[in-house]
């Protein structure tokens, strides 16, 4: 089983991982860890419904275990059954009410279903301050309320020069930015990214292989009005990762995408990943698009707005 893990993350070999983990459930049939290690693998392929029936099957198994209803909550939030996806956070809370996941994903499945709001702000609260994803956290709740200041002055206390995860890496000064931006400060902007720049293409140097910096890197260089290297980044990241080769891990670097094309101007290209990006399993949706207020630019968009009214009904 840990040979199959170590295919599946360290080399993203399916096949191999499959192989092992196909063996080690010889002698673990029925075994919560072999169905969790399945649903793994079953996510990176996009064969959700498989993974969530493993989870479930994990579940009645060990149903005292929160980390496997935390998993099953990420997969019902990804395919949208965002009511079951509350459900399970809370059920993984009741297990283990100190375990940070579950929040996070409380108010991540929050922001999918209804956008930044007092529900998803009680769940950040309540996950430890010292948690790597909280500043991620913070700052996209604050912007989603559009509470800009209260947003900077987050980051202005947060000691680090990156904020990190590991879907995501962006420098501070970055996010700093993207906060002026929204507040219609160009200049203050523009001097941000000049220093999320630097940072990056030093990054990009010594990683050349991690798609997030690529992905950080192009929304600067778009955001500067470099327009052809922002291409060449952003479609980096998704050359690197493409959503082919991990249906979850290669989601962030499509959106990414779509934001570059969006802040350069090419709009149809923008509602092309957009649109992409509803007809798969992803945390996209309706409300997602209005915690992100760069997608703002779009609201006079007529096939923008056809694309609202399609998926809202769907995912109402």
């Amino acid at each position: 089983m840990s040979l199959g893990y170590y295919y599946l993350w360290a080399h993203r070999d399916q096949e191999q991982a499959l192989n092992k983990l196909t063996l080690a459930e010889k002698g673990l049939r029925n075994d919560p860890r072999i169905l969790e290690a399945k649903a793994n693998l079953f996510e990176t392929q996009g064969r959700w419904q498989e993974a969530i029936q493993a989870i479930e099957k994990a579940f009645t198994f060990s149903p005292r275990d929160a980390s496997l209803a935390t998993h099953l909550a990420l997969y019902l939030w990804w395919t949208r059954q965002y009511p079951q996806a509350i459900e399970m956070c809370n059920e993984a809370i009741a297990l283990a009410p100190n375990e940070n996941w579950p929040y996070l994903y409380k108010a991540f499945a929050t922001w999918s279903w209804k956008g930044a709001n007092e529900e998803s702000k009680h769940a950040i609260e309540a996950i430890h301050p010292d948690y790597h994803w909280v500043p991620w956290a913070w700052y996209w709740q604050d912007v989603g309320e559009r509470k800009y200041e209260r947003a900077l002055n987050r980051l202005s206390v947060y000691e680090g020069t990156w904020i990190r995860n590991k879907m995501w890496t962006k420098p501070k000064s970055m996010m700093e930015a993207m906060i002026y931006d929204f507040m219609g400060k160009p200049n203050l902007a523009s001097s941000r990214y000049q220093a999320a720049l630097v940072l990056l293409q030093t990054e990009v140097e010594k990683w050349p292989e991690d798609p997030r910096y690529h992905s950080a890197l192009g929304i600067v260089y778009a955001s500067l009005g470099h327009e052809k290297e922002a291409l060449r980044e952003g479609r980096k990241a998704v050359e690197l990762l493409p959503i082919s080769k991990d249906a979850a891990y290669g989601l962030p670097f499509a959106e990414d995408l779509a934001l570059i094309y969006l802040i350069i101007g090419d709009e149809d290209a923008a509602l092309d990943q957009i649109e992409m990006l509803f007809t798969i399993p992803s945390w996209m949706s309706v409300d997602w698009l209005k915690v992100n207020p760069l997608y703002d630019r779009l609201s006079d968009n007529p096939r923008f707005q056809n694309l609202i009214r399609k998926y809202d009904q769907k995912f109402e």
